[in-house]
């Protein structure tokens, strides 16, 4: 045999081409087929991609709840709302409650805040008349303007009896 043909029982054909240069018929059935044809996909790539989808889509719902959940959280906060959770429970209500009427345009979230700041303004910072109703705090903010109230007169007045009356409010005597 010559020196650059390679004996066939070690399964190369020429010498220095080993079995890169063989063709097999696999490709050159496919080198027949339309080259604008794509090529087929894996068998779970398509229920891998509707997944990915999927996911994209919640996730995408989870943001824009989670945007609007902190949007009205920010405008309890701007109405100066006490107790941020609960004024927005009862706006998410109010909202829910007017999306299943059927009297004209759907509630705003500003509106219903504003209609919460009307209704209800012991939930907010300088509503009310301070009272508390139901606390044990009850009547303290009224008392302590009314000791502001009078220790400023027994300031400007100078009077022996506004003084003593302002000490007696002091001391929780009234």
């Amino acid at each position: 045999m010559r020196d650059d043909v390679t004996n066939n029982q070690s399964g190369q054909g020429l010498r220095g081409e080993g079995t890169f240069g063989l063709v097999s018929a696999e490709s050159d059935s496919a080198a027949d087929t339309d080259a604008g044809d794509p090529p087929p996909r894996p068998r779970g790539l398509e229920e891998d991609l509707e997944e990915a989808r999927e996911q994209i889509a919640r996730l995408e719902s989870d943001l824009s709840n989670l945007m609007a959940r902190r949007d009205l959280e920010d405008r309890l906060r701007a109405a100066g709302a006490v107790d941020v959770e609960a004024a927005s429970i009862l706006v998410r209500a109010l909202l829910e409650r007017e999306a299943g009427s059927s009297d004209g345009a759907p509630l705003s979230v500003e509106s219903a805040v504003e209609e919460l700041v009307r209704t209800r303004p012991f939930l907010f910072n300088g509503g009310g008349d301070g009272l508390g109703y139901g606390s044990a705090m009850a009547g303290v903010t009224a008392a302590a303007s009314d000791l502001d109230r009078v220790a400023e007169r027994a300031r400007a007045t100078g009077d022996r009896r506004t003084l003593l009356r302002y000490l007696r409010l002091r001391r929780g005597e009234h």
